[in-house]
């Protein structure tokens, strides 16, 4: 199982995927090895997870195909266009934060980035990945149309997509279901709303955290700030300054 390389730095729901999907494989006698590209000579099958990082993502489906392995892919996959165009109305919130989030870690730009803030110019990356994968396997049927809908080839291949919904681990459930909270753990309201994700564009929080304010609710979010460039940084600070009745807890275990 191949997952991006910055996949420690900035965690996220592709990275929980492969992880408790190798866990529930390995229990079914399957033998699995989560890497960044290494070792694909000693595999049968060489998975790899996200769409959303297309120059790395082709990089090894190129890197398996050339050792003759077959290549499933978790595309991991939602629309570009919608993106941008929910990125682009929080602007005006993000770009006054800019130049403090630049001047804050000088230099921390340099660092290789898999996913591009502004993903344009990718589809051709994107169609080799898709032509070059044994089977596709979306998290939902919404997921497997939206792939055929930007992807029109892949009317062709709809024998090669199959729904793998992303299960609930029950095991973490029965464990923390009725446990008393940890003590360190901040002080939450007694009624919130839950947003679990990292602190990025692509997830949306700053526009839940504008709404939630208008309708007076109080919003608990669950997740780590990117922090791997300085717009990432400035939507960060966004989110922090744009509601009072909003809890950060940063990165927390899954239980």
């Amino acid at each position: 199982m191949v997952l991006r390389p910055d996949a420690l730095s900035r965690h996220g729901g592709d990275v929980v995927q492969a992880d408790i999907t190798a866990k529930s494989l390995r229990s079914m006698g399957v033998n699995v090895t989560l890497s960044a590209g290494e070792s694909l000579g000693s595999a049968d099958l060489v998975h790899v997870f996200n769409l959303q990082t297309p120059d790395w993502t082709l990089s090894m489906v190129r890197a398996a195909k050339s050792l003759g392995k077959p290549v499933a892919l978790s595309p991991v996959y939602w629309s570009r266009r919608r993106f941008l165009l929910g990125a682009a109305t929080q602007l005006p919130f993000v770009l006054p934060r800019l130049p403090h989030a630049w001047r804050e870690h000088p230099g921390a730009e340099s660092g290789r980035q898999t996913a591009p803030l502004i993903p344009t110019g990718h589809r051709g990356a994107m169609q080799e990945v898709l032509r070059s994968s044994s089977v596709l396997l979306p998290n939902s049927e919404a997921e497997a149309e939206h792939l055929v809908a930007s992807f029109p080839e892949l009317r062709k291949r709809r024998d090669a997509i199959h729904v793998v919904p992303n299960g609930v681990d029950v095991e973490a459930y029965d464990r923390s279901h009725g446990a008393a909270m940890d003590p360190g753990f901040p002080s939450l309201p007694d009624e919130f709303l839950l947003c679990v994700a990292r602190i990025d564009f692509r997830k949306n929080q700053l526009r839940l955290i504008r709404a939630s304010e208008r309708l007076g609710l109080s919003l608990v979010c669950a997740g780590s700030p990117v922090g791997s460039s300085a717009w990432h940084r400035a939507y960060d600070a966004a989110c922090r300054r744009a509601g009072r009745h909003v809890t950060f807890l940063g990165q927390v275990p899954q239980d």
